[in-house]
């Protein structure tokens, strides 16, 4: 389902997967119907995850959790929870960019909360698998482990970043040449806002 083992050299990717697929997705969104979007990102990530593509699998993800928050009530803790299950199942290199990814959900339902969660303390029966139930700094602790996890494989010095062109700015390649650069960037940017040691 995904790839795992994987032989750098031997990656492949084309700029035009799924093409078609997105520009319906696309037409979709535009006429203001996220929910038949979703179901057409879903088949997309169905195929990616059969098809083992990291890249359209990791965009496909992108955008379920994008409709997900927008159609759901509490729908970003859902796409939260999403995420977290298939970081949980996924292999190199897509775990470690889940990784990332992860990290920045939950650093940026801190900075949405911030007015809520202000006073509130750590306890010992806070349901887990509830962000909701969260403190500031349960919430900055796992933004923290999870930036400090995508970049503890080695091999992702090895992969190019222009494998995951579908998910990259134009340009990405010239600046930021392979994975560990790219997802190191993405900790660095955290771990340099002021606000990452809200409660200390």
């Amino acid at each position: 389902m995904f790839i795992s083992g994987l032989n750098a050299q031997n990656m492949k990717f084309r700029t035009d997967d799924y093409a078609k697929e997105w520009k319906e997705i696309s037409v979709l969104e535009a006429q203001g119907l996220p929910k038949s979007a979703l179901q057409k990102v879903e088949e997309l990530l169905a195929k990616s995850k059969k098809e083992g593509n990291p890249s359209q699998l990791i965009k496909s993800l992108i955008y379920q959790a994008k409709y997900t928050s927008e159609l759901e009530e509490d729908g970003f803790v859902k796409a939260v929870n999403i995420m977290h299950a298939d970081m949980d199942k996924a292999a190199f290199p897509t775990k470690q960019i889940l990784q990332s990814m992860l990290a920045e959900m939950y650093s940026r339902y801190l900075d949405n909360n911030i007015w809520r969660l202000r006073d509130r303390t750590n306890t010992t029966n806070f349901k887990t698998d509830d962000i909701r139930t969260w403190t500031i700094q349960q919430l900055s602790d796992e933004s923290a482990l999870l930036y400090k996890l995508s970049l503890n494989d080695d091999r992702s010095k090895e992969v190019a970043i222009k494998v995951f062109d579908a998910i990259t700015t134009e340009g990405s390649d010239e600046r930021r040449p392979v994975l560990f650069d790219f997802l190191a960037h993405r900790a660095i940017d955290y771990f340099m806002d002021e606000k990452t040691y809200l409660s200390k």
